[in-house]
């Protein structure tokens, strides 16, 4: 699985930058999914926070989080 941000038993995360933008490169994601051959599951998630920063080709949905 690609992953723009990746840790294992993380929680109160902040991610932040002086408006600043992350480049996921996400279109190895993108064909993969689109072809239905993405297998992986997605990570669970506790208290996170993006703030001035713009997010572009992410690898996976930006924003959705359950």
């Amino acid at each position: 699985m690609v992953a723009l941000f990746f840790g294992t038993n993380l929680t109160d995360v902040l991610i932040t930058g002086g408006n600043g933008i992350l480049n996921g490169q996400g279109q190895y994601w993108w064909d993969k999914f689109r072809a239905k051959r993405f297998n992986d599951t997605r990570p669970y998630l506790i208290e996170i926070m993006l703030s001035n920063l713009t997010l572009i080709d992410s690898p996976s949905p930006p924003g959705q989080m359950n």
